[in-house]
């Protein structure tokens, strides 16, 4: 009888340790969502750079914020923000990232120019590949996106020539990167998330000019081995269309509202139409943050309100428990990072 009674207890444990486990990247809401709450405290940084911006952020939490961009002198392209301030150690490295992505305070990973991707351990950077492909003259990287340090992606464009531009796909294992894709058409890959059921999608510019507003926005799913196409939208550029992950799930902001991608098909969270479309981020359904043409505005499952008026677009942002940032930045002028801590 004790031997039954204690198998019972081990196979309970195992079965409640196997859930949690499968839940780790997955949805956390454990219940009814409650709306999010508005009562931020908002301050605002910024930082110059000459001849650079900011392009991306990430942290490990509110006092632990990286923010990369490429351009200018090599020294001043890292940044780190203690709590306190943005700061550079000045340091040259053979890098020039576009993009930053991590999961630990000595977990952090930067990408960009020349095919190269650098990885933080806590206490230096290192370069940890660079990649090539035969007849290339370039190759940038322009996102990083993981759900664990041995399931990461980083996606961007390897050019030929001045008229052949192709998407790339990148994965690594935890031990090696390894090639999963390039485009046969001319396209920017300019964002890459993975879902907490582990479907990956790509936001993709087709045609010649990355920042052109005359591109066609394209989102597939990746399988593996090829794209699906699951949205197309000729003559708007990468600002005002998004997509994203809250609370596990693969969100899209789309001409008209936000959609949550469900049995492959879009389904509505809050429809608009006097907004202009931007930049998404969250924690949930009912607590989602908007890069607007007028600022940063947040659903809360009722209605839309805007929070703080920026001087530009929302270009990337990070959502923790009561903390939210977002950076502001263009090209050639101040990098702007807006920080609302709730009451």
């Amino acid at each position: 009888m004790i031997k039954q009674i204690t198998l019972a207890i081990i196979i309970g444990v195992l079965i409640i340790l196997g859930s949690c486990s499968n839940n780790i990247n997955g949805p956390i809401q454990p219940g009814p969502v409650q709306p999010g709450k508005r009562d931020y405290t908002w301050t605002v940084d910024s930082i110059r750079i000459f001849s650079n911006d900011i392009s991306s952020i990430w942290g490990s939490d509110a006092d632990d914020i990286w923010g990369v961009g490429p351009g200018g002198a090599l020294s001043t392209t890292i940044w780190h923000y203690d709590g306190k301030q943005w700061k550079t150690d000045g340091i040259s490295r053979r890098i020039s990232p576009e993009c930053v992505y991590g999961f630990a305070q000595n977990d952090v990973w930067i990408a960009g120019a020349n095919g190269r991707i650098w990885h933080y351990d806590g206490n230096d950077w290192t370069e940890n590949h660079q990649h090539t492909i035969n007849g290339f003259i370039g190759l940038s990287f322009y996102d990083l996106y993981g759900t664990s340090n041995h399931d990461l992606y980083a996606v961007g464009t390897v050019w030929f020539d001045n008229e052949t531009r192709r998407g790339i796909i990148l994965h690594y294992d935890g031990n090696n990167w390894k090639q999963e894709y390039l485009a046969d058409f001319n396209s920017y890959f300019y964002k890459v998330r993975e879902s907490y059921d582990k479907r990956v999608f790509i936001h993709c510019i087709k045609q010649d000019v990355k920042y052109n507003s005359n591109d066609t926005t394209v989102f597939y799913e990746f399988n593996g081995k090829g794209l699906k196409q699951i949205y197309t939208d000729e003559n708007k550029s990468i600002k005002a269309r998004w997509m994203n992950i809250i609370n596990g799930n693969i969100v899209f902001s789309l001409d008209d509202g936000i959609y949550k991608y469900i049995n492959n098909t879009f389904q509505p969270i809050i429809k608009y139409n006097r907004r202009t479309p931007g930049a998404i981020f969250g924690r949930n359904e009912k607590d989602i943050f908007l890069g607007t043409s007028e600022g940063i505005a947040q659903y809360n499952g009722t209605d839309i309100q805007l929070l703080v008026r920026t001087e530009g677009w929302i270009n990337d942002g990070q959502v923790f428990d009561k903390d939210v940032v977002f950076l502001d930045s263009e090209l050639g002028k101040v990098s702007l990072i807006y920080h609302g801590k709730l009451e």
